[in-house]
């Protein structure tokens, strides 16, 4: 009768087993072909602000041709293993430190073939990395150009500048330190990618810290300071050049999306494989179960590939009115895209699209910070024309001015204006200095305060609260 009694019991079992587990899978079914029926992908987005047009130059204009040049010839090889662009001396004697001739003299001479390619990259009227110039041909394989050689090699033109100006030829030293100053603001203005405006961008700050130090450490005249603060005046704001690398970033991106744009795809390029015959053959069972699932239309409620393309429109979109950001009134500090997941744990499975909301606010990227490196630009230049104002100036004087407008017409257009405050530049002629209210937009009268571990006015100033540098003798 035991055993009876344990069999029958044994036979309830069973069924309260599958009834429970077949419960749960059921509504979970019923919930997904539901949810299925009830929400819908919506349509593509209108990405025409974020299209970059086709741009054509030709191969005698194109600085790029020129550049390439950096990294094929043997020298660049040699530059690249020796990596003087971690030689500290180089950084000292830009930066007004102890000069050693010696050392500069062996430096050009052991470099002297990709100096020379520098100089014909600079004399060319654009720089324009070809595979950018038609955004729409883009692929995931399109190659992107070192542009690292550039900047390394710009600091030895900037040395070869100096040693010029501190030979006598001041003419010639100004041209070469213009040269640098140039370059770098041709690849920032190509359209290419991110990475190539911010070698743009330091390459245009080597060679103003050039030129700042050629009008400390000669004797200019005021025509030679006059022309020189109009020829870069030129090259005071990048932010086109910054835009235009914004929207080549989603010209990139986009690529990702086209691949990935159907859910399918992603899984089946991972868990399908062929035979020897072509015949695709399944890589394991969980391939199965996600095709079957896709096939059934249960898995499309969590991916939603037109919406995923509208997230990424909507942030690059914001990223480019970042580019356009005001360096007196803007917001200078990390600015993210919205987040797109409204839920988390067990409450993302009630959420449509949940996985391409999660893969987007797993690629939220702020591009806050590139904004003061293009304000930066704009505050060396204008820290430039001062410097070279005030030299010719003292030259012609025997002492400083005592206000900046006094320099006006003779050695500038106009006064140099600092772009954190949109006023005019801080001058203390005491001090013998210039400087800038900084990021934090307050002034506590030059460089008084450090912001890392910058103490003397020799430091970076880009890393000062209040930017200062050092003007007259």
């Amino acid at each position: 009768m035991k055993k009876e009694k344990n069999k029958k019991h044994h036979h309830r079992i069973v069924p309260v087993a599958l009834i429970a587990l077949g419960i749960p899978v059921a509504l979970v079914t019923i919930f997904l072909i539901s949810a299925n029926l009830l929400f819908h992908d919506e349509q593509p987005p209108n990405d025409s602000s974020l299209l970059l047009p086709n741009v054509t130059v030709a191969d005698e204009d194109n600085a790029y041709t020129d550049i390439q040049k950096l990294d094929t010839d043997e020298q660049a090889v040699d530059l690249n293993n020796d990596q003087p662009s971690n030689d500290k001396s180089i950084d000292t004697m830009l930066n007004g430190g102890t000069w050693d001739d010696a050392h500069v003299t062996t430096l050009l001479t052991k470099y002297a073939t990709v100096i020379s390619d520098f100089h014909a990259a600079a004399k060319k009227l654009q720089y324009q990395d070809p595979y950018a110039a038609h955004p729409s041909t883009l692929t995931m394989y399109s190659p992107l150009p070192d542009v690292g050689t550039p900047r390394s090699v710009g600091r030895l033109v900037a040395l070869e500048s100096i040693r010029k100006a501190k030979n006598g030829d001041i003419a010639g030293g100004l041209s070469e330190a213009t040269e640098v100053v140039k370059l770098g603001d041709m690849i920032e203005s190509g359209q290419g990618t991110l990475i190539q405006w911010l070698v743009g961008s330091a390459t245009k700050l080597i060679g103003l810290t050039a030129l700042r130090q050629i009008g400390l450490q000669t004797t200019l005249t005021a025509d030679q300071a006059k022309t020189t603060n109009q020829a870069i005046e030129t090259y005071r704001d990048s932010q086109v050049g910054l835009v235009k690398a914004m929207k080549s970033e989603y010209a990139y991106s986009i690529l990702f999306y086209q691949q990935q744009r159907d859910f399918g795809q992603a899984y089946d390029s991972y868990f399908l494989s062929t035979d020897s015959n072509g015949q695709q053959l399944y890589r394991s069972t969980t391939g199965k179960i996600l095709s079957a699932l896709d096939a059934m239309g249960l898995f499309r409620f969590y991916y939603w590939p037109n919406q995923n393309l509208r997230f990424m429109v909507e942030a690059r979109e914001q990223l480019v009115d970042v580019a356009k950001t005001n360096c007196a009134t803007g917001n200078l500090g990390e600015i993210y895209p919205p987040q797109r997941s409204q839920r988390s744990g067990f409450g993302r499975l009630l959420e449509p699209n949940a996985i391409g909301k999660l893969l987007a606010d797993i690629g939220r990227i702020s591009y806050g910070g590139i904004v003061p490196k293009r304000c930066n630009e704009s505050l060396a230049v204008s820290a430039t024309q001062a410097t070279f104002a005030i030299s010719a100036y003292q030259h012609d004087n025997g002492k400083p001015p005592v206000m900046l407008n006094e320099l006006v017409p003779k050695y500038l257009a106009n006064v140099p204006l600092d772009p954190y405050s949109g006023k005019v530049l801080n001058y203390d002629a005491a001090k013998k200095i210039v400087y800038s209210v900084g990021q934090d937009r307050k002034d506590e009268h030059g460089n008084t305060k450090k912001m890392t571990d910058y103490t003397t006015l020799g430091g970076d100033w880009q890393n000062m609260l209040d930017p200062t540098f050092v003007v007259g003798k």
